[in-house]
């Protein structure tokens, strides 16, 4: 049992110590001028390319730390007043219910009712 925690522990350990690979990608034109970033091959149609290594370092904690969105900013931005309009089918919350829906609510309601009573509970 010690051995296979040790094992455990060393392969534990050799995993985390291992570098982080780069990856290799291609940036593809064609020749319409739209890129594509692809990891094998380019589509045929492409004018040009070029290798892009992407490196995903490990964070080092060195680097100050990202500031976030100030909320305070939003907070005197003018208000936008609109109207939605929609003439698409109407979610179930707003559709009449079905014969079995009401069905089901009904039983539910009684069910609740009888609840209630302490001489009826089932």
């Amino acid at each position: 049992m010690n051995r296979m925690i040790a094992m455990l522990l060393g392969t534990t350990l050799w995993t985390l110590s291992l570098p982080t690979w780069a990856e290799v990608l291609l940036r593809c034109v064609d020749t319409a001028g739209k890129v594509e970033f692809v990891k094998g091959n380019c589509p045929p149609n492409n004018a040009r390319y070029e290798y892009i290594v992407v490196n995903s370092p490990n964070p080092s904690g060195s680097s100050p730390a990202t500031r976030m969105a100030d909320p305070a900013i939003l907070k005197d931005r003018p208000t936008v007043k609109f109207t939605v309009v929609d003439s698409g089918p109407k979610p179930k919350a707003f559709s009449p219910p079905t014969q079995i829906q009401q069905e089901i609510e009904a039983k539910r309601a009684a069910r609740a009712a009888r609840m209630q009573n302490p001489d009826t509970r089932d």
